[in-house]
C-alpha cells in the first residue's frame, strides 16, 4: 500500500453510502386497523358515492394502491349497510318514545325526528321525501363595516306615539 501525499491524491474517492431512507410509493401487506376505521369514517361521511378522485387521494394519503383502497371502501360500505338497520330501528323507538310523551317538548322532538327521517333514510335511491336546498348563498358571510375616527357618528331618532293614559 503506497504511503504519502501522492497517493491521497490520487486515489479514487470514497463510495457513497447508499441512502438509510428510500420511501416506498405503496406500503406492502394488509391494511391496518387505523387504516381501515379511516376509510369506514371517510365513506360514512360521504353524502354521495366516493368518486374516483376521492380514491386516488386516499391511495396517495395511505401510500396504497387504488385498488386496495377501493376493496377497502368496498368493505366499509357493507359494513354500513349491515348497521342500517340497527340505526333505524334505534331512530325509530327514539322518535316512538318521544311521541308517547305528553309534553309539547317531546311531540316537537318527535315532530323533528320524523322529518329528518323522510328526508334521509332511502330505500334504494328513492327516498320518501326529496331534500330541499336552500337558497342564496349557503357558505360563510362576512360583513364589513367602516368606522372612520374623528368623524360623528348619525344620530337616528324614532318619534314615539305618546302612550295612552290607562284611566
Amino acid at each position: 500500500m503506497p504511503s504519502g501525499a501522492r497517493s491521497v491524491l490520487s486515489s479514487k474517492p470514497p463510495a457513497i453510502p447508499p441512502r438509510v431512507f428510500r420511501p416506498k410509493s405503496k406500503r406492502a401487506g394488509a391494511p391496518t386497523t387505523a387504516e381501515k376505521s379511516l376509510v369506514a369514517q371517510f365513506v360514512a361521511d360521504q353524502p354521495a358515492e366516493v368518486t374516483p378522485a376521492q380514491v386516488s387521494g386516499l391511495a396517495r394519503v395511505l401510500r396504497r394502491s387504488k385498488d386496495a383502497v377501493k376493496k377497502m371502501v368496498e368493505e366499509a360500505k357493507e359494513n354500513l349497510q349491515a348497521s342500517v338497520d340497527t340505526y333505524r330501528e334505534i331512530h325509530l323507538q327514539a322518535t316512538m318514545d318521544a311521541a308517547a310523551d305528553e309534553s309539547m317538548k317531546g311531540k316537537q322532538v318527535a315532530i323533528e325526528a320524523s322529518q329528518w327521517a323522510m328526508e334521509n333514510i332511502a330505500a334504494d335511491g328513492v327516498r320518501v321525501v326529496e331534500k330541499t336546498k336552500s337558497e342564496g348563498p349557503s357558505g360563510p358571510r362576512i360583513i364589513i363595516g367602516v368606522k372612520v375616527g374623528g368623524v360623528d357618528q348619525p344620530v337616528t331618532t324614532v318619534a314615539l306615539a305618546p302612550a295612552e293614559d290607562p284611566q
